[in-house]
């Protein structure tokens, strides 16, 4: 029996949009059907759905087809996928325009970095890195539909910090998520890969980050010289010269097993974009001297010593660096940016920056 209403067909921020263009996509021969369909928890610009997979005919009709992109190439063991709708809007504010065109280069860098991946896996890190398998996206749609890498024992990194951790085990994913950082650029990218993005951070998020600096009270007289500092780095001759991940934070990293993990799998890919070397490692510190300032100022949010930890062996792990690329800085100006989220518990920001500051300059031995 057709159905009337073909909208729900294209809507990918409703469940049953969701149901139905997925199920328009799944091959007859696999004889599966759309069973389920849970909105992930998390995301401030995406709708990221699990599509739980189940035997059997589907019996969804639709009203009109979708346009002919191809089934999705989705394995017959599957279970269950995730579906990626990029939004033209952040999500928590419509008036923040987003490029949609970041699920083509999305599924290009999974598409890349699966390349890569298995030449990368044979470095010296005890744990490897994987990206999720990409199986189908649309060009009319802007959605993508991927790999589920979650399990009952996985954990995002962010949950992780949360628990004492052995040193070891930190130390083994300190070296895994370096050798993940060195792989990146290894997956080529002679152009700007993501112009959109690129724009997107160069005219809107990079002048809010300088600025939240340059106006931080207790840097005092230095605020202006940090925000000077984050100018020149980014004008630094290499700040282009490879592909980068772009947004590498905790949440962008699952564990396959939060106790004894052995791969961690790196998601989120749409900011994938040219970027110094160092940058993505900088990216995830900052992450991390957040965390620890949130530990600080909200005891009991994170454990302050597998951050503490964490902070020490990813700094070991990343050596040798390009001593010509102010880390502090950069690093600096994502933890002005990241204060600004309710879970990383900072909440006296300035104080959290100005601690960072002096901290980083110790961690690189710069601006004295």
């Amino acid at each position: 029996m057709s159905s009337p209403d073909v909208a729900p067909a294209l809507d990918l921020t409703t469940p049953e949009g969701v149901a139905r263009y997925t199920a328009a996509l799944l091959d007859p021969t696999l004889k599966k059907r759309v069973a389920d369909v849970d909105m992930l928890s998390g995301g401030f610009s995406n709708y990221v759905w699990r599509v739980v997979l189940a035997p059997g005919a589907d019996s969804v009709q639709h009203g009109e087809p979708l346009p002919a992109e191809g089934y999705a190439a989705i394995p017959p063991e599957a279970a269950s996928v995730i579906l990626k709708y990029f939004a033209p809007q952040l999500r928590m504010n419509e008036d923040f325009d987003l490029p949609q065109d970041r699920a083509v280069h999305e599924h290009n860098a999974l598409e890349a970095m699966t390349a890569v991946r298995v030449t990368a896996s044979a470095s010296s890190a005890k744990i490897p890195w994987a990206v999720p398998t990409p199986y189908h996206f649309s060009t009319s749609h802007y959605a993508l539909i991927m790999e589920d890498v979650d399990a009952p024992e996985a954990m995002l990194m962010l949950k992780y910090f949360k628990s004492p951790r052995p040193r070891d085990q930190l130390a083994a994913l300190a070296d895994a998520i370096i050798a993940f950082t060195h792989a990146v650029p290894t997956a080529g990218a002679t152009k700007d890969l993501n112009p959109g993005m690129t724009a997107l951070f160069d005219n809107r998020l990079e002048p809010s980050f300088q600025r939240t600096i340059a106006k931080c009270e207790p840097l005092g007289a230095d605020a202006q010289k940090w925000a000077d500092r984050i100018a020149a780095a980014l004008k630094h001759p290499r700040a282009r010269s490879g592909r980068i991940f772009g947004d590498l934070w905790p949440n962008s990293i699952m564990l396959d097993n939060a106790d004894a993990p052995t791969r961690i799998t790196v998601l989120d890919w749409e900011c994938s974009r040219l970027g110094h070397p160092d940058q993505d490692f900088t990216q995830y510190l900052a992450n991390l001297v957040a965390m620890r300032a949130g530990a600080r100022q909200t005891p009991g949010i994170f454990d302050a010593g597998a951050v503490e930890a964490m902070i020490d062996l990813l700094v070991a792990a990343a050596k040798p660096l390009d001593e010509t690329y102010d880390h502090a800085a950069m690093a600096l100006r994502y933890v002005g940016y990241l204060t600004w989220f309710p879970h990383f518990g900072v909440k006296d920001a300035a104080r959290g920056i100005a601690e960072a500051a002096q901290e980083l300059d110790v961690m690189f031995g710069k601006g004295k």
